[in-house]
């Protein structure tokens, strides 16, 4: 299935929010090297599915990272890290 031309203007103006200061061809040329790698001619040979992967996969990392940041334990009640209660914990005997 391709990817629609909106989607991938989506992603664009995604990572533009996220990158302000960045001109059109440094993210273009950016999520390029994210999805190819270094590759000579990876501008030329990225497919708009790998663009819009490529673009969703750094969101992702980039949000990871400033939880992570906010909450270095990982001990706030959201995190996936965050112990259980110890309700949860003890199974009634019987």
């Amino acid at each position: 299935m391709k990817t629609s031309r909106k989607k991938l203007l989506q992603e664009i103006a995604n990572l533009s929010e996220l990158y302000p200061d960045w001109r059109i061809g440094q993210l273009v040329s950016n999520v390029c090297l994210w999805a190819k790698g270094d590759k000579r001619g990876a501008i030329w040979d990225i497919e708009d599915g790998e663009f819009v992967q490529a673009c969703q996969e750094h969101i992702s990392k980039r949000k990871r990272r400033e939880l992570e940041k906010a909450d270095p334990d990982g001990m706030s009640p959201k995190s996936p890290k965050s112990p259980k209660s110890p309700e949860t914990n003890n199974k009634t005997k019987k």
